[in-house]
């Protein structure tokens, strides 16, 4: 709200309403300032009412007046940011446009660890622009940030529901649902962490608030553990339907879906286009053959091993050589195909002894991700075949990991095909062939013997790739893999 009253023609009161404790009365501005033109060029006014600006804030911007600076290296951030509303609200446009600069450079922990106060602040004012495109890029380069911020439980639903929709979000799903509960709970003052204390009301309430976002979570990608650690104790908010399914589904015999909508995997905390933390726990947990150990499979609900993105075939090339002169002598490595809408992605990880490498390729036409381990070096040796016992390729034919296929080496003397002009290839059975590794990919090939246990997957023959990757990959523990 607006106060006028006339003061003459050459000076402007600015009266600070309603008056409070530590805020300023009033102030007369004698000539009136430039500065302040834009504030009442709408109307010719000599008295303009400002809410809410503390005295110590309107020193600042007065002295700005006459002074045309402000000093902020014996500043907060915190205090910068208030001057920044004042300025706004006194519609000092140098003001405005160099403190939002100022706090995009310099003080952008401040701006993440308070990101809901700054995304609500910045699209509340259409001045705000610079932050605006802050609050714009970290949503869009980096959601998971806003997930560590202290004021993370305040932000919007709708921006809640947006970032946990992303499949680029590089968060474990684990993480994703237990930001979703704390912001779940913080939507009431009375709930506890405690679900069993909840009455009918309390569940009832959460289940609503989180109703849009519990199809938004891949609950497929958490492991048996987290689970049953993290997500049954909250059963009474699943919808039914959703919980009887997910029971199914971790509980062996495992059972697939029908009525829940399987998203695609996040990328995770894994630095590749292709797999997710989930894939390499399943990669991770055949290496270390937990699947001979125990009746019904279940992988590692921690990943023992470390993934470095070594190689990537559109940073780096497609050229048979380009792979061996990175990838040769390396032992231990990982190898995956990626099938998604027409695109194939293929991965290979290698290792050397300590290490290992994984690379990945993407092929055209549907979800399906191929792969192979190889335990032994890469080498450039024409007509010649790398011998394993450990080897194995592998298929994940769908998002939701029920259908998995394995297939140890069952030729040991042909486990790795080491000719000079192919990529990563295992026997006869998955191949990469020059000069360009994009164009000739191969599967289960008619007139080729095969030297794995079993075909995993029914297509056979040749196809393209888009893209494909190889990590260095090593033990947490610091011991030696087996080869």
């Amino acid at each position: 709200m607006r106060y006028f009253k006339v003061l003459g023609n050459d000076s402007l009161s600015i009266i600070v309403w309603p008056p409070r404790r530590g805020l300023i009365d009033s102030v007369v501005i004698t000539p009136k300032h430039a500065a302040l033109q834009k504030l009442t060029e709408a109307e010719d006014v000599n008295s303009i009412a400002i809410h809410d600006v503390s005295s110590e804030v309107f020193k600042v911007l007065i002295d700005y007046m006459y002074c045309a600076s402000i000093k902020l290296n014996d500043k907060m951030a915190s205090e910068i940011f208030e001057i920044l509303l004042g300025a706004e609200k006194l519609k000092i446009e140098m003001v405005i446009d160099g403190l939002q600069c100022y706090l995009v450079e310099h003080c952008e922990e401040y701006l993440s660890r308070n990101f809901s106060l700054i995304y609500r602040a910045s699209f509340e004012r259409g001045s705000l622009r610079c932050l605006q495109e802050y609050c714009t890029r970290v949503i869009s380069d980096s959601p998971e940030v806003i997930f560590s911020a202290s004021d993370f439980t305040s932000i919007p639903m709708d921006l809640l529901t947006e970032i946990v929709g992303r499949d680029d979000l590089q968060m474990d799903e684990v993480d994703v649902w237990n930001s979703v509960l704390k912001w779940g709970l913080a939507q009431s003052p009375i709930l506890t962490n405690n679900p069993e204390s909840w009455s009918l009301d309390e569940i009832k309430f959460l289940n609503t608030a989180l109703q849009d976002l519990f199809e938004l979570i891949r609950f497929v990608q958490l492991s048996s553990r987290q689970f049953k650690t993290k997500v049954i104790p909250y059963k009474n908010i699943l919808p039914s339907n959703i919980y009887e399914e997910l029971m199914g589904y971790f509980i062996p015999p495992r059972v697939r879906p029908t009525s829940i909508i399987i998203l695609a995997p996040r990328r995770g905390l894994i630095d590749s286009k292709i797999i997710t933390t989930k894939h390499a726990i399943f990669i991770t947990s055949w290496i270390d053959q937990k699947d001979k150990k125990e009746i019904f499979f279940q992988p590692y609900d921690d990943n023992p091993y470390v993934f470095e993105l070594l190689f990537r075939g559109s940073r780096d090339g497609f050229s048979p050589s380009v792979f061996h002169e990175i990838c040769d002598n390396k032992a231990h490595t990982v190898w995956y195909l990626l099938f998604l809408e027409s695109i194939l992605k293929v991965i290979n990880m290698s290792h050397v002894f300590f290490y290992a490498i994984k690379s990945v390729m993407r092929v055209t036409g549907t979800n399906e991700i191929l792969g192979g381990y190889n335990p032994v070096v890469w080498q450039r040796l024409n007509c010649k075949w790398g011998e394993s016992t450990n080897s194995f390729i592998f298929s994940f034919p769908s998002n939701d990991f029920v259908d998995t296929i394995l297939s140890r080496v069952s030729i040991r003397k042909k486990a790795i095909n080491l000719e000079s002009s192919y990529g990563p290839s295992w026997g006869y059975d998955l191949m990469m062939v020059g000069p360009n590794l994009k164009k000739r990919c191969s599967c289960n090939q008619d007139h080729l013997r095969m030297m794995y246990e079993k075909p995993i997957r029914e297509k056979k023959g040749e196809f393209e790739i888009d893209d494909y990757e190889v990590f260095l990959i090593e033990r947490k523990d610091g011991k030696p893999l087996s080869q």
